[in-house]
């Protein structure tokens, strides 16, 4: 269940990071919606990378589409 993925990474990334993230239902969205070809290493990966630049505490969809 890639919802489950997506909140399992993301617990993990801000964990170790030290970080606060929360994301947008729309930026959920678009990162359910996409296909991720290297499944759950990509997505931790990417999450990561989230957690790392976000502009704010609050993840809109628009971020994650650049990040993409």
């Amino acid at each position: 269940d890639l919802d489950r993925a997506i909140d399992m990474c993301l617990d993990d990334c801000v964990s170790r990071l030290d970080r606060y993230i929360v994301l947008t239902r729309e930026a959920r969205r678009v990162l359910l919606d996409y296909p991720w070809p290297g499944n759950y290493t990509q997505l931790h990966t990417f999450l990561e990378r989230l957690a790392l630049t976000a502009p704010s505490r609050t993840v809109n969809d628009s971020h994650v589409r650049q990040l993409l």
